[in-house]
């Protein structure tokens, strides 16, 4: 003979039956109290975290004003396989005119250009800054990488920095501002 439904395949132990009791008897009852147990069990004080009031608000950072004089523009700029940096908002501001000639030279952590009558470089008629091959091989700057271009309107310089140099600086920055920030 076959069995008529899945239940009558399973051994009575696997059910968790006492065979003395009836198949037919309610699991859980009809008030719920079987769930509401489930519940508290997952979620402990899941009734009660509702009922308390909101957490208290995060705190808010202190800032820190920056000490200048004068207003520098900043650019992240990718450097394409021969070295060149396009941004046009950063050479209109240190006022770089095509064919201008400048100069290059290489400082801890930044490269430095400068116009100057007997640099090496010049602007191209697209406005673009070459960094030399030595320099890029000297802050390990590959064709792809990002560097922070700030161009000083009131001396004409633009200062190219590596990312790895930024990073050291906004590293010691943080160590120096301590858990004021």
């Amino acid at each position: 003979m076959q069995p008529r439904d899945y239940e009558d395949r399973l051994p009575v132990a696997a059910l968790n039956l006492d065979e003395t009791k009836s198949s037919t008897a309610p699991l859980a009852d009809p008030a719920g109290e079987a769930v509401e147990g489930i519940i508290e069990a997952l979620i402990p004080n899941a009734r009660a975290a509702v009922a308390d009031s909101p957490p208290p608000p995060l705190p808010i950072a202190k800032l820190i004003t920056p000490r200048r004089e004068g207003s520098l523009v900043y650019a992240m700029v990718r450097v394409d396989r021969s070295g060149r940096l396009v941004d046009k908002a950063v050479l209109d501001a240190v006022s770089w005119r095509a064919e201008e000639r400048i100069s290059v030279r290489l400082a801890p952590g930044v490269i430095v250009f400068q116009p100057q009558p007997t640099g090496l470089l010049a602007v191209n008629k697209h406005q673009c800054v070459t960094i030399p091959a030595a320099a890029r091989h000297h802050f390990e700057i590959r064709p792809g990488h990002r560097v922070l271009m700030a161009g000083i309107p009131e001396h004409r310089v633009i200062l190219v920095y590596p990312l790895s140099t930024v990073d050291v600086l906004i590293s010691q920055f943080h160590a120096s501002v301590g858990d004021g920030a």
